[in-house]
């Protein structure tokens, strides 16, 4: 079973965003990815999502092994109290 955890700090709350890029079912890499990676992750940047871990996965496939990159990014996300009239 997956649990998951909030931290919580001076009202502040985090968000996570996870985001797996799997590689070319035949040719076992990335290919010409690296621009479009770059495009996604300034695109999250912008938003305010940290990159706060990233990995590279191997599971196995029909034909071959595939690869999958696997990014969790946090940002900060204000507390909302439902109990506080004007938040």
């Amino acid at each position: 079973m997956l649990k998951a955890f909030v931290k919580c700090y001076n009202n502040a709350m985090f968000e996570y965003k996870i985001v797996t890029i799997k590689d070319g079912i035949f040719t076992n890499d990335f290919g010409n990815n690296s621009s479009k990676i770059e495009e996604l992750l300034n695109s999250l940047g912008r938003e305010g999502w940290e990159l706060v871990q990233s990995s590279i996965t191997d599971t196995a496939g029909i034909l071959t092994e595939r690869s999958e990159i696997v990014f969790i990014f946090k940002r900060n996300k204000q507390f909302i109290n439902p109990f506080k009239a004007n938040n």
